[in-house]
């Protein structure tokens, strides 16, 4: 299998210039940018420039995909609208790193499993399913952050000196996720115990309560009114999440979404508990199976006499289709009989039948290759 690595990159709050897509372009021949979208895709050979600079200079969101398991998820965020030590809790394992510019706060999720439970992916598609969450993190909402937060810990045996770390804050909502939080974990691959059991400390989202709008725009000074203004009239960048912001900032009724609890449970408590949680569930698993079993078997002692007599209608039809019927309901009576501890009355069964059909020839194949033949009969 040849290599694969996907690269994505996406402008969000503005369009790409004519001179910055030509410099895009010229990067490498296997891309031909848009306005807002850059891709690269290699079998051999890498990307040619620096992703984080490629990023900070034109991109607001990357997405990295290999065959052999690394997953890159970057976005760059405004300062102006997001705090830095709002989100330096998420990052104490460094596979999620936060870097700052003059303008913009760079948000780097970097894994690298070369055991990954999904198997081959490919990257298109991807990236625009994750987009939204960069609007999430501006508006306050960090559920994203505590996953990516999570899934480090699945590398258990890197960090034992941090077991007695406690938690970063939790979100509120982590038991309902929205698509783009739904597909970060498809993405990343995170365990779905540990979200269940770290999810227990996480309240529910309130209903979305509307702010008072009139009343927040009525508390904005006359210079602040006049300076959203003329940045309106400038073509700013995100100013209408730079008012929303202030506006909430005035609001008497803040949005209940943005609260985080603290985190009171350590490293070690969660690993326990998620699997813990993954026994019980296996076992539930397995008593169900059990019970869905017995059930099964009771359902074909009620009908042992019917089910012979169609096995020797479908022989005497002398058909293979036929034969394989037969052979699929026989198959369904040694399960019955060896959950009886009846297998030797079953066999003895099953001699007779290949004795009075002993010239069948195309019944006996199919029988031994069922596991049903005088052979194994016998060690039965």
């Amino acid at each position: 299998m040849s290599e694969y690595q996907y690269y994505e990159f996406q402008s969000l709050d503005r369009p790409l210039t004519e001179k910055e897509r030509a410099e895009i372009g010229s990067w490498s021949s296997r891309t031909t940018p848009t306005s807002t979208q850059a891709i690269f895709t290699y079998s051999y050979g890498d990307f040619p420039r620096d992703e984080k600079k490629a990023v900070e200079k034109y991109f607001d969101a990357m997405l990295y995909l290999s065959s052999w398991g690394g997953k890159r998820l970057m976005f760059r965020l405004p300062r102006a609208l997001v705090e830095a030590k709002a989100l330096q809790p998420y990052c104490s394992f460094g596979d999620v790193t936060l870097s700052t510019t003059k303008n913009h706060l760079l948000l780097d999720i970097f894994f690298d499993d070369e055991e990954g439970r999904g198997g081959w992916l490919e990257g298109e598609g991807w990236l625009s399913s994750l987009i939204a969450l960069r609007n999430d993190l501006i508006n306050g909402d960090l559920r994203m952050l505590y996953l990516a937060w999570l899934h480090s810990l699945n590398r258990e045996y890197e960090i034992e000196e941090q077991a007695q770390e406690l938690e970063p804050p939790v979100p509120l909502g982590l038991k309902s996720l929205n698509a783009a939080l739904k597909s970060f974990i498809d993405f990343f691959e995170i365990d779905g115990d540990l979200i269940a059991v770290a999810s227990r400390a996480s309240a529910e989202k309130p209903s979305k309560a509307e702010l008072d709008w009139e009343r927040a725009v009525a508390k904005l000074s006359k210079k602040e009114q006049s300076d959203f203004l003329v940045r309106l009239a400038k073509g700013e960048h995100n100013l209408n999440q730079s008012i929303l912001k202030r506006l909430r900032e005035l609001s008497s009724n803040k949005p209940a979404s943005f609260t985080l609890q603290k985190g009171s449970r350590t490293v070690g408590e969660l690993l326990r508990e998620a699997r813990e949680f993954a026994e019980q569930k296996e076992e539930k698993r397995q008593h169900k199976e059990r019970q869905e079993k017995i059930a099964r078997v009771n359902a074909l002692v009620a009908q042992e006499p019917e089910l012979w007599n169609k096995v020797l209608q479908r022989i005497n039809l002398r058909k293979p289709k036929a034969y394989d019927e037969a052979v699929s309901i026989l198959k369904q009576l040694r399960e019955a009989a060896e959950h009886l501890e009846q297998v030797d009355r079953f066999n003895a069964k099953i001699a007779q039948l290949q004795r009075d059909h002993s010239t069948l020839f195309g019944l006996k194949s199919r029988l031994k290759r069922a596991g049903l033949g005088s052979n194994s009969a016998g060690r039965r």
